[in-house]
């Protein structure tokens, strides 16, 4: 594997599917033997998308050129009182439009995956997909299409399959929902089902907004609670700086599913993917392995949600055709991209208040319109009293009238 600044990942799937044959229009390396992604997650917009998502993001792509972009859900948080507000369809429209936006612009392909913020939005997972695939960019027009086959410059067999898994249902108190079992069944049919006809599975990669439950065998359990500890499952303390975090930084627990689906076991007697890149942590920017599948954890991109201003971005992964396992792995924070000048410092300050939740902030916005609208009618009164109506005596021991 191949260590270019940070080394790691891509890819995971809603259903695997036997790659199909080459025809018009398919995925392929370029003529330089390379294909790069980008992967975002967590943005979670809000239907008037932040003027900085779009700028900044226009100008990632516009200097580093991806062939496509993965949106690995939570694309907006559904359960937030702005999309309560009217037809919850238009509203997911209007913040799925502005996510969109930049990607529309430089004409750049897109997956999207869905995350349990995007399904709290109260639409099926087949009427978001509809919405996305309203674009013609989409390469992911309904639930079943969940994966894509990426083919060499010049050749009619897939040589990369990318596989994307949506959420199975909403998060709860038990942590959220990951990856279903009826997923992982059909991918093990799928993968019987072509090896039996065609022979070795070509190498793959998966997406999923849920990191695999088994990250905690990576993870060197601690001695003792304290500063450089973090409190997983069941309340142990686990190494924040474990030897196995092979790259990046991991901030705080990795978020895991509430059952275990089997899906590792499945990649493993598959014996073909070799990378599983999820999000959901938004402080969370590392590389871990476990049973020989690489785990890539992305950070949020958000401008309106928790975040971290160094992390808050996306990976760049760029993979080679003559050997698709041997890739490298890039971040971009968005803190590169953006533009502060004229004052946009104080808009960007604005925008991205992260003491309190967006609910406070709303909270206290209006409470401050309240109070200036209140003193303004309280100045607007004194004024008027200081000023008698024409043969009224004012009141005062300084009043000198004839």
């Amino acid at each position: 594997m191949k260590k270019t600044g940070i080394i790691a990942a891509l890819l995971a799937a809603i259903l695997l599917l036997p790659a199909p044959a080459r025809g018009e229009g398919a995925l392929s390396f370029g003529e330089d033997g390379t294909f790069t992604l980008l992967v975002l997650s967590d943005v979670e917009e809000r239907p008037s998308v932040s003027p900085y998502y779009g700028s900044t993001l226009s100008r990632l792509l516009e200097e580093e050129r991806p062939d496509l972009v993965v949106l690995l859900g939570d694309q907006f948080q559904g359960d937030h009182w702005s999309y309560g507000r009217g037809d919850p369809k238009t509203r997911a429209q209007d913040a799925i439009s502005g996510i969109l936006s930049p990607l529309a612009a430089a004409k750049i392909p897109f997956v999207p995956v869905l995350g349990g913020g995007d399904l709290a939005s109260g639409l099926s997972r087949e009427e978001l997909l509809g919405l996305y695939g309203e674009s013609t960019l989409c390469l992911r027009k309904d639930a079943e299409a969940g994966c894509l086959a990426l083919f060499p410059w010049q050749g009619e067999e897939a040589c990369l399959n990318l596989f994307f898994f949506d959420e199975a249902g909403l998060s709860g108190e038990r942590g959220p929902a990951g990856v279903g079992a009826e997923q992982v069944d059909w991918f093990m049919k799928q993968s019987g089902e072509r090896e039996d006809s065609l022979g070795d599975l070509p190498p793959a990669v998966s997406f999923a907004h849920t990191i695999l439950p088994e990250i905690y065998e990576a993870l060197t359990p601690a001695k003792r609670a304290g500063k450089d500890t973090l409190t997983g499952p069941e309340g142990i303390g686990y190494e924040r700086d474990s030897e196995s975090i092979l790259l990046g930084v991991m901030n705080e627990a990795p978020a895991i599913p509430r059952e275990n689906p089997g899906l590792l076991s499945a990649f493993s007697q598959a014996g073909n993917v070799f990378l599983s890149v999820s999000g959901n942590n938004h402080t969370n920017a590392f590389l871990t392995a476990v049973e020989g599948v690489d785990l890539l954890a992305s950070p949020s991109a958000s401008y309106t949600a928790r975040s971290d201003r160094a992390l808050r971005g996306g990976w760049l992964i760029r993979f080679y055709e003559e050997n698709v396992e041997d890739y490298e792995l890039r971040f971009v924070p968005f803190a590169e991209y953006e533009n502060l000048k004229n004052g946009g410092w104080l808009v960007y300050a604005l925008s991205t208040w992260f003491i309190l939740s967006r609910d406070a902030k709303a909270g206290i916005f209006i409470g401050i319109l309240v109070l200036c609208i209140g003193l303004a009618l309280l100045l607007g009164k004194k004024q008027r009293n200081r000023n008698p109506e024409p043969g009224e005596m004012p009141e005062g021991p300084e009043a000198d009238w004839e």
